[in-house]
């Protein structure tokens, strides 16, 4: 399988953050389905991860997945598309059960893991398909206004959690 995150038809924002870790435990602890709901919280109206099912044996190999729950219940099947342990990793996400899938058919993240100044630099990109030209508006909105946030924020408390 390869990474076949579309190039046209997307909305793509991206955050970064600075962590005193090695790139191996920053991708080990980012990539965990056990941890991703003490990093990915509630920001605003974006809910945060309650737990994670995985559907395959694990979530290292390509084309594993696995359903995020969040809070308030609704849910995502991400799908894993690359694995460069400890580069990077990319994942598509899909079968929305919020708003979302009205606007959008997938969302595709991708996380690079690089070292600087004896740091490691975190740099999650997440782009979304639209439908149409009204989802294009709102999704501009919202991944403007709300998402870039969130994704800040998600850096920031993968960071404090890194660093105990």
């Amino acid at each position: 399988m390869q990474n076949n995150i579309p190039q046209k038809r997307i909305l793509k924002r991206e955050a970064t953050v600075l962590v005193s870790s090695t790139k191996e435990e920053a991708f080990d602890y980012i990539s965990s389905s056990e941890k991703l709901p003490e990093w990915l919280k509630k920001v605003g109206m974006i809910p945060g991860a309650k737990h994670v099912e995985e559907l395959d044996d694990s979530y290292d190999k390509i084309g594993q997945q696995r359903k995020v729950i969040f809070e308030g219940g609704s849910s995502a099947v991400e799908q894993l598309l690359t694995r460069n342990f400890p580069m990077n990793y990319s994942y598509k996400i899909n079968q929305f059960s919020n708003f979302l899938k009205n606007m959008s058919d997938a969302a595709y993240g991708e996380l690079f893991f690089d070292t600087v100044d004896a740091q490691t630099r975190i740099t999650w990109v997440y782009s979304f398909t639209y439908k149409n030209v009204l989802a294009r508006m709102f999704l501009s909105l919202f991944l403007s206004v709300s998402y870039k946030k969130f994704m800040a924020i998600s850096l920031r408390n993968a960071k404090g959690e890194l660093e105990k």
